[in-house]
């Protein structure tokens, strides 16, 4: 339906009662936004009634009214045959009447007896696609000539009163789009994590596969050795980021970590190193522990904070060159006023750009610097440690170190998170 300026609308234009239905002002509460115009109206005109009107198919709804007798002023509408706002409607343009009694338009409209309209100034209001609504008008009881002054007023006044009905027709689409965004979301999530799960079993034959080739097959020549560990390190990279989005999955729908049992730090660090050492000297990198003598106790995760350091070590060997030493420690630390323990994990790679120190904690994002060896992150190891972390109340984040390099740490307070 095109819409014309200054075109009226026949009242039970079915687009119109449309466009008046999805706005969602009949019916409901008065508010503030819309109230604040009838009464800059009613104290500007001195009018003894001033109202936000919606005409509907057989009635008029007042969402603001200031001034009403008894019972309107509670019932807040009118049949149309009470309605001088359906002609504003129907002629799409202002209605003045300085004396309703003897104006040939309005002389026999029941609101002249039943609610003493005398004098009527009614202000078009729109939909923000032009659909005429309603009106804004200011009545009295005695006959009154409107002036030029007050039809100005009153039309800026009903303008600003479309205005408030567009940003709540922009609101109510943003949330619709919303609503529909969130629900994509939601079978993405599910969809993946299905998806995720029937690829674990392969990912793990293929695992099995290769080492019964491996043991096996002694008579393969060295480059045939070597496809195949390049297959079984393949397979290994993706069960780790087939567990990575399983267990991101599991964490965006609890609020804390379920597994919480207490562990030491130099535990922690000693597992990760039996389980990394065999990666680290077939790339010739080296491998140096600092933890506290003590062993220092944290209640966490244990599995969980292992894999995050096993991420960040892995990040650490596929940047490093050959020959390079990694660094992993672990100290007693206070971070925003809390006692805990701070993890750092330094290595001799080209380091981590400025523009990209937050953004590599991001799902699914891929830095600008190629790694030394290994398979093309997918953006999912890093996002996984940044969730981790945040979800027993910890810090992660990277620095420079001095010389070359980069530095991933993680803070975790001593007081565990609430289950």
């Amino acid at each position: 339906m095109k819409i014309l300026p200054g075109q009226g609308q026949a009242v039970d234009n079915p687009a119109r009662l449309e466009a008046l239905a999805d706005i969602g002002v009949l019916d409901t509460l008065p508010e503030d936004s819309f109230d604040r115009y009838t009464r800059i109206a009613s104290a500007m005109l001195h009018s003894e009634v001033a109202l936000v009107s919606f005409v509907d198919l057989e009635r008029q709804f007042f969402k603001s009214q200031v001034g009403l007798p008894p019972p309107y002023d509670q019932t807040r509408q009118t049949p149309l045959s009470h309605s001088f706002c359906k002609l504003v409607v129907q002629s799409g343009e202002p209605l003045i009447v300085e004396d309703a009694r003897t104006d040939q338009r309005v002389c026999d409209n029941l609101a002249i007896l039943d609610l003493g309209v005398i004098s009527y100034l009614g202000m078009p209001v729109k939909s923000q696609e032009g659909f005429l609504l309603g009106s804004l008008c200011a009545i009295n009881s005695m006959p009154r000539a409107w002036s030029a002054a007050d039809q100005s007023l009153l039309a800026d006044l009903a303008r600003a009163v479309s205005t408030e009905i567009g940003l709540r027709q922009r609101t109510v689409a943003l949330k619709e789009s919303f609503a529909i965004l969130q629900e994509t979301e939601e079978q993405r999530e599910t969809s993946l994590h299905m998806l995720m799960h029937d690829l674990r079993t392969p990912a793990g034959a293929i695992v099995s596969v290769t080492d019964l080739l491996g043991s096996t097959t002694p008579s393969l020549s060295p480059d045939q050795q070597e496809l195949i560990q390049i297959c079984r390190d393949s397979a290994e990279s993706l069960l780790a980021m087939i567990r990575d989005l399983l267990d991101m999955n599991k964490m965006k729908s609890s609020d804390s970590p379920a597994d919480l049992a207490d562990v030491s730090a130099s535990h922690l660090l000693r597992r990760v190193a039996q389980m990394i050492q065999p990666a680290l000297d077939a790339a010739t990198i080296r491998l140096s522990m600092d933890y506290p003598d003590c062993g220092g106790t944290l209640r966490v995760d244990g599995r969980q904070i292992e894999r995050v350091l096993l991420n960040l070590l892995t990040n650490a060997a596929k940047f490093s060159p050959a020959g390079a030493l990694i660094s992993l420690s672990a100290r007693t630390a206070h971070f925003e006023g809390e006692e805990g323990f701070r993890f750092e994990i330094c290595d001799e790679g080209p380091g981590v750009p400025d523009a990209e120190k937050e953004a590599i904690f991001e799902q699914y994002f891929q830095g600008s610097i190629r790694a030394a060896r290994g398979m093309e992150s997918f953006g999912i190891g890093l996002a996984f440690c940044k969730m981790a972390v945040e979800a027993h109340r910890g810090h992660i984040g990277v620095q420079d170190v001095p010389g070359g390099g980069s530095m991933f740490y993680f803070f975790l307070p001593a007081t565990p998170p609430l289950q």
